[in-house]
């Protein structure tokens, strides 16, 4: 008898011990995106990492953030559309409109060797240097309706990449200009330098990546 009452509390556990195990597939992405991600990220291969963290610096109220460049003080430039602004956000996050420029959308900036801020300018596009106290002074006007990417060479100079006709401009810091490469694309989105200071310029819509010396002689990438 003692020995049967020993066994009930053993029994009476057993159910509690159980482990009942449950699926969840997923089978399509449209099924997968309905999750929430917290501090993680999916890669192109379905892998899920550790995401970077992300702080919130500053907000515009734009409805769009078109190009973005950081000086040599940790000062961050924005260029933004519909209403052509530019603004200026300090390090530690305080900013406000510096210019406010005629046409619709600030696609490019670009900062010089001394820390002169540029701004590209469309549909009628148009390249402004802006001053400290956000004076906004036209420096280049290439007769395109869009400027998509500028940056500064090893030598000081200004390239510029535009549309509807794919060509890239180089303006001299006095102002001297000349068509760099006209290429078989309608638009010049991206601009880079590589190691060697030649230029790495991303076209569309064929999406043809070029590189180009410094005397203008193009290579498919």
């Amino acid at each position: 008898m003692k020995k049967a009452f020993w066994l009930l509390p053993v029994l009476f556990a057993l159910p509690a011990l159980a482990v009942i195990p449950r699926f969840w597939e997923v089978r399509t992405y449209d099924q997968f995106r309905q999750g929430e991600l917290e501090r993680l990220s999916v890669t192109s291969d379905g892998e899920i990492v550790l995401a970077p963290r992300v702080d919130l610096i500053f907000e515009t109220d734009e409805p769009l953030i078109l190009s973005a460049v950081v000086d040599s003080s940790g000062n961050i430039f924005l260029g933004t559309g519909h209403e052509g602004r530019v603004y200026r956000v300090s390090p530690d996050g305080d900013g406000a409109v510096l210019a406010d420029l005629p046409e619709l959308d600030v696609f490019a900036l670009a900062l010089d060797g001394d820390d002169n801020l540029f701004a590209a300018t469309s549909p009628d596009g148009k390249v402004y240097r802006i001053g400290d106290d956000g004076a906004a002074v036209p420096f280049f006007e290439p007769e395109v309706t869009y400027i998509w990417s500028m940056l500064f060479d090893d030598e000081g100079r200004l390239l510029v990449g535009t549309g509807n006709d794919g060509v890239i401009y180089r303006v001299d810091p006095d102002g001297a200009v000349d068509v760099f490469y006209d290429s078989d694309e309608t638009h010049i989105i991206t601009l880079a330098l590589d190691g060697n200071g030649d230029l790495i310029a991303g076209g569309d819509p064929r999406g043809y990546l070029y590189r180009i010396s410094d005397d203008g002689d193009p290579f498919v990438l």
